[in-house]
């Protein structure tokens, strides 16, 4: 029980995770900062 709450909360956080870098990802290029974007997606996690 114990590993599939912690499989279900790491799936749930990569989810988290990957909607996250895209929304960020979205705001950068509304902004027009492409040089932002150069950074590795893993910069915040």
């Amino acid at each position: 029980m114990d590993s599939i709450s912690a499989g279900e909360y790491l799936s749930n956080m990569m989810e988290l995770c990957e909607i996250k870098v895209i929304f960020d990802v979205r705001i950068i290029t509304q902004k027009g900062r492409l040089n932002h974007f150069r950074r590795p997606l893993a910069y915040r996690f």
